[in-house]
């Protein structure tokens, strides 16, 4: 019985040195948002602003200095974010940020409407896909898309990309496509496939795939253009024996264009915070 207690009273003791860990982490990250806001403060100040006492600022900060994430100045000892900061965000990639943002709006969509959507990218001669919430919907057979390849000019994910550019732009990705040894290579040389492309997207005012990548899908997808120019797509996936595309765009249109207006003026205020 005195092992048991003894085992609960550590237990208990255990839980609470966590809990005041995670409790100074917190005000930890306070204090370097407060940092990242305020620029060059007094500890007095940045007591003020962060709602924590001056004791436990004075406590956080020196630790924060130690480990080199603060600076203080001579003179009147007013602190600052260090470059080692700076540093650890400015590796944060752009297409990492993105796929942040990018995840956090189709997570909500997919809430909505259940099915499910991805973000992909003209990347390595190829169209990848870098987000999916397939894993979190009820109405997908798949869980691990993420890196998949979809087809430039058969896929809506790659027809909303090509879309979006500009005719030079175009142009130049499908000479590239051309030349590289893949299966996009023969579409990109079919005029037909381009005309149908171009004439499907100005009258629908999206693009759309019926079981030309996997038999049993089909979607619908819209081009990501923050700040006008071409990211990306994302689509909306369901099974063809659902919906076809014109019921799926009937449906969920309006809100995936909001979801997409969302995404980019996200984006376009990350781009600006950062340039800034």
């Amino acid at each position: 019985m005195m092992i048991e207690n003894l085992q609960s009273e550590r237990s208990i003791t255990c839980q609470k040195d966590a809990y005041k860990d995670v409790r100074a982490l917190s005000r930890g990250l306070s204090i370097i948002e407060a940092l990242g806001t305020l620029g060059w403060v007094k500890l007095g100040a940045l007591s003020a602003y962060t709602g924590i006492d001056r004791t436990t600022v004075y406590r956080l900060v020196n630790t924060l200095a130690e480990a080199g994430y603060v600076t203080r100045r001579e003179g009147d000892g007013a602190v600052n974010l260090s470059w080692k900061l700076l540093q650890i965000t400015g590796n944060l990639r752009g297409d990492d940020l993105t796929g942040q943002i990018v995840m956090r709006h189709l997570a909500q969509l997919t809430e909505v409407i259940k099915w499910p959507s991805d973000f992909a990218t003209l990347t390595g001669g190829g169209v990848h896909i870098a987000v999916s919430t397939h894993n979190m919907s009820p109405m997908s057979m798949h869980r691990g898309m993420i890196g998949r390849k979809r087809p430039l000019l058969r896929s809506a994910l790659g027809k909303a990309i090509l879309s979006a550019m500009s005719p030079d732009e175009l142009r130049q990705t499908l000479d590239i496509t051309q030349r590289l040894d893949t299966e996009d290579a023969q579409d990109a040389r079919s005029t037909f496939l381009l005309e149908r492309m171009t004439r499907e997207l100005r009258e629908l005012g999206y693009a759309s795939a019926v079981g030309t990548t996997e038999a049993k899908f089909s979607a619908i997808a819209l081009p990501v253009c923050p700040g006008g120019s071409v990211i990306g797509a994302v689509n909306i996936v369901f099974f063809r024996s659902a919906l076809t595309p014109a019921e799926a765009a009937e449906r969920y249109l309006d809100r995936f264009r909001e979801c997409v207006c969302a995404i980019e003026a996200e984006i376009t205020e990350a781009i600006s915070n950062v340039v800034t």
